[in-house]
């Protein structure tokens, strides 16, 4: 379950989901593509609220690369 999620991507940026099997990355990015209809609160993209169902969206490529369990640098 997601709960209170509030994320804004700017043009040009990226950004990396990580988190634990079940953690909900999957159901983010099925909102974002309209694949899937939030119970409550709103998806917007470019500031203009997404009706769902989204025809233009080809495909969600999911890819497990494994990270190591602790990362560290200097």
């Amino acid at each position: 379950m997601l709960r209170d999620i509030n994320l804004t991507v700017r043009p040009g940026e990226a950004y990396g989901l990580i988190g634990q099997p079940g953690a909900g990355k999957s159901t983010l990015i099925h909102l974002f593509l309209g694949f899937l209809q939030p119970d409550q609160g709103r998806v917007r993209l470019f500031g203009i609220p997404q009706p769902g169902n989204c025809p233009s969206a080809g495909g969600l490529y999911d890819r497990t690369q494994r990270l190591p369990s602790a990362v560290s640098g200097r």
